[in-house]
C-alpha cells in the first residue's frame, strides 16, 4: 500500500480479514462485522444495543457504497468524502472502543486520500472486484 510517499506493509491477517469486514458491511451483517473487527484486534467494551445501528451501520453504508456496483463514479458522487465527516466523528467519539488496530489508521487515511483524489479527477474507478466475494 502506498501512502503519498510512505510505504507500509500490511499484515496477512489484515489483508485477509478486511474483505470479510467490507462484505459483512455490504450484507448488513452485524455479527460478521463484529467478528471481523475482533479478528483484526479491535477490542470494545460491551456495546449498547443500538451501537451497530447508530454508529457502525452508517459507517458501513458509507464505506461499502463504492462496492455496490462494478465501478464507482466519483464525478457523479463528488461529495463522497465530505459525507464521511459526521460519520467518522461519531466513530471517533465512541467510548466503548478499547483498542484500534494500527493498520486501520494507516489504511483508512490512505483510502480517504485516494478517494479525495478520485473526486477531484472525476474518475470512475473499478473497486468492487478487489473487495467483494460473490
Amino acid at each position: 500500500m502506498i501512502d503519498f510517499g510512505c510505504v507500509k506493509q500490511l499484515s496477512d491477517t489484515f489483508v485477509d480479514t478486511l474483505p470479510r469486514l467490507l462484505n459483512a458491511f455490504a450484507r448488513n451483517d452485524a455479527d460478521g462485522v463484529f467478528a471481523a473487527y475482533r479478528q483484526l484486534g479491535m477490542e470494545h467494551k460491551s456495546a449498547p444495543p443500538d451501537f451497530y445501528a447508530q454508529v457502525l451501520r452508517p459507517f458501513g453504508e458509507w464505506v461499502s457504497r463504492p462496492l455496490q456496483k462494478d465501478a464507482f463514479d466519483f464525478g457523479k458522487h463528488s461529495d463522497y468524502t465530505s459525507q464521511a465527516r459526521e460519520i467518522i466523528h461519531n466513530l471517533a467519539k465512541t467510548s466503548g472502543l478499547n483498542k484500534v488496530a494500527d493498520e486501520f489508521v494507516f489504511f483508512d487515511r490512505t483510502v480517504y486520500g485516494l478517494c479525495k483524489i478520485f473526486e477531484r479527477m472525476g474518475a470512475t474507478v473499478k473497486i468492487r472486484q478487489h473487495w467483494v466475494n460473490e
